[in-house]
């Protein structure tokens, strides 16, 4: 595997992680706020 694919691949898996963080703030957002 190529050091580029390696750096390729971390990336990935680094958006992902902040994506589901994201996602994972926003439910508690939505929780503390009053319908």
């Amino acid at each position: 595997m190529k050091p580029h694919d390696q750096f390729a691949k971390n990336y990935l898996e680094e958006l992902l992680s902040i994506e589901s963080a994201r996602e994972e703030l926003f439910k508690r957002f939505c929780d503390l706020t009053p319908q």
